[in-house]
């Protein structure tokens, strides 16, 4: 579609909390059917300097876009003036180089003049992270292959309040068996990952002779113990059963949840829900499952 054409949608203009212009339609942002990546993750049409559109990943575990430094070579984009960005993801913090960039659209949502992290992940274009979502609702129609973003929050719908830390990453409340648990929710990661200290609690040894070995969101491979199959239940509205391994991840280090049961809850959650949606603006999380 071409930048012309495209500006067509913008109807309105807000200024997010962080400083970057923003612009977006007063309802519907983006509405598209979902394209997944080979690991299940979401990707996103997204426009750089009106060229594209690339598949960017829709990252809620990652505090910052960014973009593929071949994306970067391809469009010829400079260096930002500041050199280096701190970028939050599921390994931690880490500084990344940068690029500057004029404006980054997704839909009708149009972020201009900024700095951009560059990323190097085989098979990876970019990723929409938590500065581009903040103020916006994201609803993903895991059954009809639909994503939805709009401005506006949909008062119809049950929900559960989520805390939002380092810039709108979202941690959620609920339970994994019987276990009070802390869920960080990433759906960047591929699977879902569990800490020590849930596997203390459900009374899993830790020191095993055969540990599995998983691959992590960022590529960094750990020996972890796995639990059973157990029920994970965030709110009212969904018991998804899922297997989870445990393991000493700096993301839980990062968070201050080392030492209480906490998960990084990835897409082979988020794929066995009818639908979900997060409320930037609000800090809320509904999720849904057919028959419930």
């Amino acid at each position: 579609m071409a930048a012309t054409t495209r500006r067509q949608f913008i109807r309105s203009t807000a200024v997010l909390a962080c400083g970057i212009p923003t612009v977006w339609a007063s309802e519907s942002v983006l509405d598209t059917l979902i394209a997944k990546d080979t690991a299940g993750r979401l990707l996103v049409p997204t426009y750089v300097n009106g060229h594209g559109p690339y598949r960017f990943m829709l990252d809620t575990g990652a505090s910052h876009c960014l973009i593929a430094a071949e994306v970067a070579t391809r469009l010829k984009l400079p260096p930002a003036d500041s050199a280096t960005v701190s970028v939050q993801r599921t390994t931690g913090r880490s500084t990344t180089p940068a690029v500057a960039i004029e404006s980054l659209e997704v839909g009708s949502l149009r972020l201009e003049r900024r700095s951009m992290p560059v990323i190097a992940e085989p098979g990876m274009l970019g990723v929409i992270g938590a500065d581009a979502l903040v103020g916006q609702r994201i609803a993903v129609d895991v059954k009809a292959g639909r994503l939805l973003i709009t401005s506006s929050p949909d008062e119809s719908i049950d929900d559960t309040r989520v805390q939002q830390r380092f810039g709108g990453l979202l941690l959620a409340a609920g339970t994994v068996g019987s276990v009070n648990c802390k869920f960080i929710l990433d759906t960047g990661a591929q699977r879902s990952i569990g800490n020590l200290a849930l596997a203390r609690r459900s009374n899993v040894a830790i020191d095993t002779p055969d540990p599995v070995i998983v691959q992590t969101p960022d590529a960094a491979v750990s020996a972890t113990v796995a639990l059973p199959t157990l029920p994970i239940e965030i709110g009212s509205e969904a018991v998804v059963n899922l297997s989870i391994a445990c393991a000493r991840l700096p993301v839980f280090a990062s968070w201050e949840l080392a030492e209480e049961p906490a998960v990084l809850l990835g897409m082979d959650y988020f794929s066995q829900l009818s639908s979900f949606a997060i409320d930037y603006r609000h800090s809320r999380l509904s999720v849904r499952q057919e028959g419930r």
